[in-house]
């Protein structure tokens, strides 16, 4: 089976439609005024955002072909929208062979859908007329005969892209030719009275008869943008786009998927956002949907990290070691270094520990702070400080603090920390040595 679809969206608003702007199309065009119009329109459209404007004179024709087919039998379909309802008979599809029309459907003088085979004899039409200013879809299909009487021809209208038939006729003997199909012809392909509408999703295949049914629409694609690592308190921005290759994008809406719940910004629009978001790992999910209802989705994930290592419960603590503030960033004592119950004494006898878990840490660079005491064993002591993770050593630093209470850290680089699988079970040890 071959088949063609006559192409409108890559079309331009206003341009006239040519031969080759679809695969097998040609374009024919004849008027007692100058030639008539066959258009790229943007003002209607049964899918998507474009169709093709008819606008003919009495007497014009207009007409787009589709070809080569071939074999003993075809379909055809168009979508079709008439300013008004013409006064003669009139063609809008026509499955030719060699030696003419093997079968045509058009609007007859009162606008009702009307069935002729080769040579214009009348075989059936409907009993009222089609609706104006409102997309109707209209389907035709023919078998050739091995005479003049026993081809057979089916035919249907509907109402845009209703599965119910308005109208139809099954498999009605006719003289549909004998010689194998070769084109079908669609919009205006007679030098009928004058004639002004659009036409969209023409198609047209041979090797079979039945109908092509509904053009159906092509869903849109959504793009949620890449995924994103970004520090605690930073402006979240998520910029979004959508694409659609039948029309366009009607609307934006962004949904949070998982994650701890924030409040977004711009959640209908296609860039959304979140002030100040806070650390963990979150999902967005941009849904675009498109002009005729379709709809696509796309997620990213957002890994919003802490720079610094947070206490978040307490291992160990062995002698006068107190953890004090575990939302910190640092394992506090009081400035004053008279305290002797805040900051991490290296008084305590050697070999005491204290170590509490703290929050998993993400790739990138990340300080790990700490407060000692001021130091007045003699000789000094000093405290070894390691991250692990579980048994496993990361990195470690050993300190002296001098005769006032002070603040130590060491930073990890990215690389330290994208070797770890998982980063879970992570702590922080100090020792007394």
């Amino acid at each position: 089976m071959t088949r063609y679809d006559v192409a409108t969206e890559t079309g331009t608003n206003g341009a006239n439609v040519a031969s080759g702007d679809s695969p097998g199309l040609t374009v024919s065009k004849s008027g007692t005024a100058g030639p008539p119009a066959l258009t790229y329109s943007t003002t209607q459209a049964a899918h998507g955002s474009k169709s093709i404007r008819v606008v003919t004179g009495a007497g014009d024709t207009a007409i787009l072909i589709v070809q080569p087919l071939s074999g003993d039998r075809a379909v055809a379909r168009m979508y079709l929208r008439v300013d008004a309802l013409p006064t003669v008979f009139t063609q809008l599809i026509a499955l030719r062979h060699s030696a003419g029309n093997m079968c045509i459907v058009g609007l007859d003088a009162s606008g009702r859908v009307s069935v002729q085979g080769a040579g214009g004899a009348a075989i059936a039409n409907d009993t009222n007329p089609i609706p104006v200013n409102t997309w109707v879809r209209i389907e035709l299909g023919a078998i050739k005969g091995t005479t003049t009487t026993d081809g057979r021809v089916v035919a249907a209208w509907y109402t845009g892209d209703s599965t119910t038939a308005n109208w139809s006729l099954d498999n009605a003997a006719t003289n549909a030719g004998t010689a194998d199909v070769a084109n079908v012809r669609f919009a205006k392909p007679n030098s009928g009275g004058a004639y002004s509408g659009y036409v969209d999703d023409a198609a047209a295949a041979d090797g079979t008869i039945t109908l092509l049914g509904p053009a159906g629409n092509v869903a849109p694609v959504a793009n949620a943008g890449a995924d994103q690592t970004i520090s605690a308190g930073a402006n979240l921005v998520l910029a979004g786009s959508g694409s659609d290759a039948d029309g366009t994008i009607a609307s934006y809406a962004w949904t949070q998927v998982s994650g701890p719940a924030v409040t977004l910004t711009g959640a209908n629009t296609a860039t959304a956002g979140v002030t100040a978001i806070g650390k963990g790992h979150y999902v967005f999910r941009l849904t675009v949907t498109d002009d005729a209802g379709g709809t696509g989705t796309d997620d990213v994930t957002v890994n919003v990290k802490t720079t610094t290592a947070r206490p978040d419960s307490l291992i160990s603590n062995a002698g006068a070691f107190t953890i004090l503030d575990g939302a910190a960033s640092i394992v506090a004592g009081l400035a004053d270094e008279s305290d002797t119950t805040g900051a991490l004494s290296p008084d305590n006898p050697s070999g005491a520990v204290l170590e509490y878990g703290v929050e998993p840490l993400e790739p990138g660079a990340v300080t790990v702070s700490y407060r000692l005491r001021a130091n007045t064993s003699s000789p000094a002591r000093s405290v070894l400080t390691e991250l692990r993770m579980g048994s496993t050593v990361i990195a470690s630093q050993t300190d002296t603090p001098t005769t006032t209470a002070t603040t130590f850290s060491f930073v990890l680089d990215a690389g330290q920390l994208t070797a770890l699988t998982g980063r879970t079970d992570l702590r922080i040890r100090h020792t007394v040595s």
